[in-house]
């Protein structure tokens, strides 16, 4: 039998609903077959991961408290932030009418 479909350092993004489903069909096999070593770990992994939202949400609040309490030298950044004129000025973009 086949046990590998995609390579170990492949990443996916699944949907809270498709999450869902694939930790209730493991916890009915679980609760089917209670002998099988680390399923329940394995299961709890499932319901404890974080989504992508909330890491993204977690890495852009600490970016954003450290560049307010040390913004880099010369950066031009305010307490409050770059307008968005300023960051297309600075990168050489224009919005299209």
């Amino acid at each position: 039998m086949k046990t590998k479909w995609h390579e170990d350092n492949e990443a996916f993004l699944l949907f809270g609903a498709e999450m869902n489903k694939i930790i209730a069909a493991l916890q009915y096999l679980s609760d089917k077959n209670p002998d099988v070593d680390g399923m329940n770990k394995f299961i709890q992994r499932l319901r404890n991961m974080s989504s992508y939202d909330q890491m993204l949400d977690k890495m852009i609040f600490k970016t954003a408290s450290k560049l307010k309490k040390d913004p880099p030298r010369d950066s031009g950044l305010k307490e409050d932030g770059m307008s968005l004129d300023e960051i297309l000025y600075r990168n050489d973009l224009k919005l299209t009418k």
